[in-house]
C-alpha cells in the first residue's frame, strides 16, 4: 500500500473510538483471502518490515500517526485474536476469545497513551510546520522502546536464572541431607553390631 492510500484512508475515515477496530476487521478479512493462519499472519505483522520503515520517514505524519506507530505489537495482538475469532480456524476448533476485549483494551490503552505522550511533548503547531519533527520522535520513542525490551529480556532471563540456581541449591541440600541420614542409619547398624560382638564376648 502506498503512503497516498493511507492518507486518503485517514481523511475518509469517521472519527468514533470503534473505528480502528472495524477498520483492523475490513483488512483481516482482505488478508484472509490469502488463506494465511492467524499465526502467518501475527509473525508478518510484528516484523519491522520496508513499508513500516518508510512509513516512519514520511513527513505527512500525524499524532494518530504517532500513536499507531508506537502501539504496533498491541495491535498485531488485538489483530491476531481477531483472526482467531473470524478465521477458518474458529470454525474448525472451540477457541474462546471473550470478543477480544482484553486485546482491544489493551491497544486502546496504549494508543490513547501515546498520543496523550506525543501531545504533552510536542507542540502541533511544531509538527505541522517540520514535517521532520515526527519522524524524529519516533526513531528517539522506539529506541527507548527497544532498550525497554532488552532490559526487560536481561530481567527475565536473570530471574529465570535465579530461580534455576536457588532450585538447584535446593535439590543439592537434600541431597546432603539424605547422605547424612543414611550415614546415621549406617552408624546405627555398626554401633549395633559392635555391641552385639562384645555381648557375645562376655557370654
Amino acid at each position: 500500500m502506498t503512503e497516498d492510500y493511507w492518507q486518503k484512508f485517514k481523511k475518509n475515515k469517521e472519527a468514533t473510538k470503534n473505528q480502528l477496530v472495524e477498520d483492523v476487521e475490513s483488512e483481516l478479512k482482505r488478508r484472509f483471502k490469502a488463506e494465511k493462519s492467524p499465526e502467518e499472519m501475527l509473525s508478518m505483522c510484528k516484523t519491522d518490515n520496508n513499508y513500516w520503515k518508510q512509513y516512519r520517514l514520511s513527513e505527512r505524519l500525524d499524532d494518530d500517526s504517532v500513536a499507531t506507530v508506537m502501539c504496533k505489537l498491541a495491535g498485531c495482538e488485538m489483530m491476531y485474536c481477531q483472526a482467531l475469532t473470524f478465521g477458518k480456524q474458529a470454525r474448525n476448533k472451540e477457541i474462546e476469545t471473550h470478543g477480544c476485549t482484553e486485546q482491544f483494551n489493551s491497544f486502546r490503552e496504549c494508543y490513547l497513551r501515546e498520543k496523550r505522550k506525543f501531545n504533552a511533548t510536542v507542540k502541533e503547531r511544531d509538527w505541522k510546520e517540520d514535517g521532520n519533527v515526527i519522524p524524529q520522535y519516533l526513531k528517539e520513542q522506539m529506541l527507548i522502546q527497544k532498550e525497554a525490551e532488552s532490559k526487560r529480556i536481561v530481567s527475565e532471563h536473570s530471574e529465570k536464572s535465579r530461580k534455576e540456581e536457588a532450585k538447584i541449591y535446593e535439590e543439592n541440600v537434600k541431597s546432603y541431607v539424605n547422605q547424612l541420614e543414611q550415614q546415621k542409619v549406617g552408624m546405627g547398624v555398626d554401633i549395633g553390631r559392635s555391641r552385639a560382638g562384645k555381648g557375645d564376648g562376655y557370654l
